[in-house]
């Protein structure tokens, strides 16, 4: 059955594969997809919101966005209707961390009532502090696409744009790190119900 660490872990590979693959061509469409993605990744911290590092990785992943639709504003817009590896990259590790809340929600009934003795896992700081860990680790993977994204453009309010992304990601990353080291590494292993609805992402 999936676990918490092999859904970051396939997250980090398909952003990792993803920055290898941006071209020119693709700028803007490339740029939306990692918008969206900041944003799945943002709302998923919703569960260690209670802790001030969780709030400052959701802050500046929001401003990483912003930076994002200033660039989206000021390039031409995508030309193709299909998408290329770096976007399908992207949508990878979109679906990926859309799990990793799947799999802690699928301990929940639909009135949030406990289901099973892991559901009270997430009670504990250490618990979320990993989820905050985790997602500051795929900021710093996000940074890689938003370096490519910069590479070779002209336009200097284009370039300033993805400038501003890749500061607001690496603060991301960093306060994400500092403010997690009392992370319980041992709820890597969590894993969901229903192994039908995660057997993809093994």
């Amino acid at each position: 059955m999936v676990t918490l660490e092999q859904l970051f872990d396939t997250a980090g590979a398909h952003l990792r594969a993803a920055a290898e693959q941006v071209v020119a061509e693709d700028r803007a469409a490339v740029s939306r997809r990692l918008d969206r993605f900041l944003a799945t990744l943002s709302a998923g911290l919703s569960i260690v919101d209670d802790t001030s590092h969780a709030s400052d990785l959701s802050f500046h992943l929001d401003r990483a966005r912003d930076a994002l639709q200033t660039a989206q504003r000021l390039i031409p817009p995508p030309v193709k209707n299909s998408s290329g590896p770096a976007e399908d990259g992207i949508s990878g590790a979109t679906k990926a961390v859309n799990v990793v809340r799947d799999v802690i929600e699928s301990h929940h009934g639909p009135d949030r009532a406990p289901l099973t003795a892991y559901a009270f896992a997430f009670t504990t700081r250490p618990a979320r502090e990993y989820l905050a860990r985790r997602s500051a680790e795929i900021a710093w993977e996000a940074d890689r696409i938003a370096l490519a994204l910069g590479l070779g453009v002209e336009d200097p309010g284009v370039a300033a744009a993805f400038a501003d992304v890749r500061s607001s990601l690496a603060k991301a990353a960093v306060f994400g790190r500092e403010g997690t080291r009392n992370a319980d590494w041992g709820i890597a292993a969590f894993s969901g119900l229903g192994e039908h609805r995660y057997s993809g992402y093994r």
